[in-house]
């Protein structure tokens, strides 16, 4: 009977955080246009109407999809190795002492500089392509990636630690069996702001020195004057950027019910 209480009161508190989540992203978009149309009476900004003719053209006459198609694969490509390698090393600070007072201070040090100034040095090693694009989205994706995993691990329980130890689980074990089953739900909070990260850098990437994507497209069409283009491909990014958040965040929802549930 407690449990079935205990339940109970979880999913009405579930119902009530999505209902308070989608209000306060209705809210905030409502925000957003406000803003948008009271700031569009200026020629750099073009109205909502406008954007939304722009980003349907570019659709139409299929100039959006290359470059689109471009920053996806440098976003991803570049997340996916800033994640395995922000998870990896998240736990592995987070469960060794030794390595933590040896390599903490340099990786805080190291997230505390603006990311652009590692741009001209992948420019240098990789030349100019997708090669360096990507090495400077994983750069940037990194480090929410691991201080998320990071604090994750430092918040397992200690009983956690006491339960590998008593299966006699090997390190890589314990990690697989153990830790990133306990900090799954924190992981998915980590590649929701990595993913966000990595995205703003691939674009801020191709808006500095690159041969294609959509910052490309934004530089190259600000310069022409085509305001009403330049704020289509910037909706399409918010777009993007907003469904990803929202998938992730149901990933999110659902780790954290299954741990509940257990």
């Amino acid at each position: 009977m407690q449990a079935t209480l205990t339940r109970a009161r979880a999913r009405a508190r579930g119902v009530r955080w999505k209902s308070s989540g989608l209000l306060g992203a209705l809210a905030l978009l409502v925000v957003l246009m406000v803003v948008w149309l009271w700031t569009s009476t200026s020629a750099l900004v073009a109205s909502p109407w406008d954007a939304v003719q722009a980003l349907g053209q570019r659709i139409r006459v299929g100039s959006l999809w290359p470059p689109l198609l471009w920053t996806l694969q440098a976003t991803f490509l570049g997340f996916a190795i800033a994640a395995s390698i922000g998870v990896a090393v998240g736990v592995m600070l987070g469960v060794s002492a030794r390595a933590r007072r040896a390599l903490a201070p340099v990786l805080v040090s190291f997230g505390s500089v603006p990311k652009i100034v590692f741009y001209p040095i992948c420019l240098t090693l990789l030349k100019v392509g997708m090669s360096s694009e990507i090495a400077f989205v994983a750069i940037g994706a990194f480090v929410p990636v691991f201080i998320y995993c990071f604090e994750a691990i430092r918040g397992i329980p200690a009983v956690y630690y006491k339960l590998s130890r008593v299966y006699r689980l090997s390190p890589a074990q314990a990690a697989a069996k153990v830790y990133l089953p306990a900090i799954a739900p924190g992981a998915v909070v980590a590649l929701r702001l990595g993913l966000s990260l990595a995205l703003i850098h691939a674009v801020l990437a191709e808006m500095t020195v690159a041969r294609r994507g959509l910052g490309v497209d934004l530089v190259r069409l600000y310069g022409r004057g085509e305001v009403d283009a330049v704020w289509g491909i910037i909706l399409a990014l918010l777009v993007l950027a907003i469904g990803i958040n929202l998938a992730l965040g149901g990933v999110e929802r659902m780790l954290r019910g299954a741990a509940g549930r257990q």
